[in-house]
């Protein structure tokens, strides 16, 4: 069986590494895998950076695309810490065209990627499509997550993320192209795969996807690498005091960005007693709570010690608004530390209660603070816990656990 990925990177960013892993999961079940690019970040031999177009005129229709891309976006967008995507892409049908000879088609995360107007129109009625959501984009108007917008259930139209919402906006024009697009589909050609059952359910509902078949498959991590390492190493590490403080991890690509809820975090630990905390903050942007002593190791790329900044914690913090998984919440759960957030993503799927972590009722800086206060006064049920999350991890979001339920998948599509 061969399967080709399509995502616009094999690194840098959840979405890219939840893509590579999925590669790499099939790849150890027997299955012959390969990714198609625009950036690539690894050695792996199956990772395949896109070719340019050959010729002149080539390289400068594809440029001039770029640019007017650009151009569009800035003239229409609000100034907004997500992006937004059109559903063309600068390349045009050269990806279609650059697809090696396959069985499958697995996509992941394709904004800016994928030119819907040509991609699926060129594959023809046998091509067999799987799709593995990593944010809402694939299935609205151009915003990569909605918030509380439902728009794109119906038209989209009316977009709260630009400068003049109206009826027939960018949003409810780029939506109405994505369904022109995945009209050359037929409804068995094509199966939509989401990390948890809150983006399924969104996904079913949308007018897109509303016609394809929907499975969910959680993440698969690499469990042998993010695994518990020693506290006191750990802890010595990082320059955090190896007594009895309570430190909280924050793991973000972007701290700064509001969806990640790091601003909900700074207020529920303002009404907290923070004089025995440490804030342990991974990641890009700028970090400042008053009363609290915050340790910054900027964005860590490194496999193991990203384990020792995740063992170094009594608990790690998402307090995500939004979001599909996040990756963060399984990594934490692998090196055998409890997490503490709110209900969102993958996180009810996969975070018990009081078992494995502490989920907040609500998605609040209050009820934030009260899901804190009840981890910090755990101490008893800690061990257990930290226990429970590795057991539950390797269990659950192993890669071959991945892998073995994504070849499963491949064979269904292929009867």
């Amino acid at each position: 069986m061969k399967i080709v990925h399509l995502s616009l990177s094999d690194g840098g960013g959840g979405a890219a590494s939840a893509a590579f892993n999925i590669h790499n999961s099939v790849k150890l079940q027997g299955c012959k895998s390969s990714m198609l690019v625009e950036t690539k970040s690894s050695t792996d031999e199956d990772v395949i950076q896109i070719p340019a177009p050959k010729g002149l005129s080539s390289t400068l229709a594809r440029k001039a695309r770029s640019f007017f891309i650009r151009q569009d976006l800035q003239k229409i967008r609000k100034d907004a810490p997500e992006i937004f995507s059109l559903d063309v892409s600068r390349f045009g049908p050269h990806l279609s065209r650059s697809l090696p000879p396959c069985d499958i088609i697995h996509l992941h995360w394709v904004a800016a990627f994928l030119d819907y107007p040509t991609f699926f129109r060129q594959l023809g009625d046998h091509a067999k499509l799987c799709w593995t959501l990593h944010d809402m984009n694939p299935f609205t108007g151009g915003c990569h997550y909605s918030f509380d917008c439902t728009n794109f259930l119906g038209s989209c139209g009316y977009c709260p993320q630009l400068v003049h919402p109206n009826k027939t906006d960018l949003s409810a024009q780029i939506l109405k192209n994505k369904l022109a697009g995945l009209e050359h589909l037929n409804d068995d050609q094509l199966t939509l795969v989401s990390p948890s059952t809150w983006v399924r359910d969104q996904a079913k509902q949308s007018s897109i996807f509303s016609r394809f078949s929907h499975a969910v498959i959680p993440h698969g991590i690499d469990c042998d690498t993010l695994c518990p390492q020693d506290r006191a190493s750990a802890r010595e590490l990082f320059g955090i005091p190896n007594n009895d403080c309570k430190v909280i991890a924050f793991v973000s690509h972007a701290i700064d960005n509001p969806r990640k809820g790091f601003h909900l975090l700074q207020k529920a630990l303002a009404s907290l007693n923070t004089s025995e905390i440490v804030l342990l903050c991974v990641g890009g942007g700028t970090v400042d709570v008053p009363g609290v002593k915050v340790i910054s190791t900027g964005y860590i790329a490194d496999k193991h010690k990203l384990a020792m900044a995740y063992s170094a914690a009594d608990f790690t913090v998402v307090p995500s608004v939004q979001d599909i998984g996040p990756l963060t919440f399984m990594e934490s759960m692998a090196c055998g530390t409890p997490i503490v957030g709110f209900p969102v993503g993958a996180m009810p799927d996969l975070v018990e209660h009081e078992v494995t972590g502490f989920l907040a009722t609500g998605i609040s800086s209050e009820e934030l603070a009260q899901a804190l206060d009840a981890a910090l006064l755990s101490t008893n049920r800690q061990q257990a816990m930290r226990d429970k999350c590795r057991s539950i991890s390797t269990e659950l979001f192993s890669v071959a656990r991945s892998g073995a339920a994504y070849m499963q998948m491949y064979n269904d599509i292929l009867r």
